[in-house]
């Protein structure tokens, strides 16, 4: 009964939804997920390498506060030079970092997107299985209530059990192959006098040869 019964059919597709649905939310994050777990590290390395430009800036300067204790303006100006080389890669690895850092923002955003969508999905799923199951519940119940109609009574001509409906207007004192047997006992046959068929059941003892127009003629 629950296979063809439409509440069944509709929330069982709707339980196949939500599960394509969180399936495909969970693709989602795990793509989301390993593009963050790039960005961070490459946001990682940028460090490490800000950390190393900072350094080499440091040491630049002071050679060339040594230089110019010493009075060597050439190699002086050679250290300054590096230093300012060394500062511009140092900016653009700030640039590069704030466009990483940026670009993991805009993934939290698409993360918390997908992470929505799965939630609503599994929520949506847990209805659905509770209206599942309480359509299940209202079907066996009605299964119960029909069953409940049947009855059983013995057979007035063979004595064996047959079921009844206790919604049937008129219940049989007969079992089916006893009513089918009683059915086969009636028979016609042409009326002797107009030819006109005549009902008769093999148990009489008398079968008439007469309709009963042509009995009250003959009795005339």
């Amino acid at each position: 009964m629950a296979g063809n019964d439409p509440t069944v059919e509709r929330l069982n597709a709707e339980i196949a939804a939500c599960d394509r649905e969180i399936e495909s939310a969970q693709a989602d994050l795990d793509h989301i997920s390993s593009g963050r777990s790039a960005y961070q590290s490459e946001i990682q390395n940028i460090n490490y390498r800000i950390d190393d430009l900072k350094r080499q800036i440091d040491q630049e300067y002071e050679a060339v506060r040594i230089c110019s204790a010493a009075h060597n303006r050439y190699d002086a100006d050679n250290h300054r030079m590096r230093a300012q080389d060394f500062k511009k890669e140092l900016t653009r690895q700030f640039e590069l970092k704030r466009s990483a850092i940026a670009k993991t923002r805009g993934d939290g955003g698409s993360f918390q997107a997908a992470l929505d969508r799965k939630r609503s999905a599994i929520e949506r799923k847990k209805r659905a299985k509770e209206q599942l199951f309480a359509r299940f519940d209202e079907l066996k119940r009605e299964k119960e209530q029909k069953q409940a109609k049947w009855k059983e009574k013995r057979c007035r001509d063979c004595g064996k059990n047959f079921k009844y409906n206790t919604e049937w207007s008129k219940v049989p004192d007969l079992c089916p192959d006893c009513q089918k047997k009683a059915k086969d006992k009636w028979r016609e046959k042409p009326c002797k006098g107009c030819g006109n068929p005549i009902r008769y059941n093999t148990d009489w003892e008398h079968i008439p040869n007469y309709c009963a127009d042509c009995k009250a003629k003959r009795k005339k």
